[in-house]
């Protein structure tokens, strides 16, 4: 089976930089946190980019695909406790995200290169500190996620460990 879903799994040490965000960014942000808050990751699926020439199935197949790896994550990390949009910490951090579309798309189509980040301060169950940073572009006058990446300081000791078996579980249903 295709996979149409796109997994980003970056084991890497990354500086954030600063976006520049106008309201109906926000507002668009504002409601897929609030999805995801709710446990509707079906309705925030339904904020992300994917390819204008899918089919109704690899549509469909992508959305359930992003729907599921959000649930997984909060599975894993728990409810939201506190959000804040933030400005980026100067601090590094390792991350893990999602997006629709494949390698493939997104490579034929460096119109779409050009995204918006957002930052948010994130306190979960079991996760005190972390970031949602959610890169975002503009495709005929609308904002669509392009991803979503789950962000936990790099000198946390067990910063690696944690973003390892995250991925293993996101990786091992991915496969399926």
């Amino acid at each position: 089976m295709r996979n149409y879903s796109l997994l980003f799994i970056i084991i890497a040490i990354f500086q954030l930089k600063v976006a520049n965000a106008d309201s109906s960014l926000i507002e668009v942000s504002g409601e897929f946190i609030s999805s995801l808050k709710n446990h509707g990751y079906q309705k925030s699926a339904q904020f992300f980019h994917y390819p204008e020439n899918y089919t109704s199935s690899e549509l469909i197949t992508d959305k359930t695909a992003i729907s599921t790896k959000l649930g997984l994550l909060f599975q894993e990390i728990g409810e939201i406790q506190s959000i804040t949009l933030s400005s980026f910490p100067n601090e590094k951090y390792l991350e893990i995200g999602l997006g629709g579309g494949n390698v493939a798309y997104w490579s034929s189509h460096p119109e779409l290169s050009q995204n918006i980040q957002l930052v948010y301060r994130v306190q979960t169950q079991r996760i005190v500190e972390a970031l949602f940073v959610i890169y975002f572009v503009q495709i005929n006058g609308n904002w669509e996620i392009r991803s979503f990446h789950y962000a936990i300081p790099a000198s946390r000791p067990d910063a690696m460990q944690l973003v390892e078996d995250l991925t293993k579980t996101l990786y091992t249903n991915f496969q399926k």
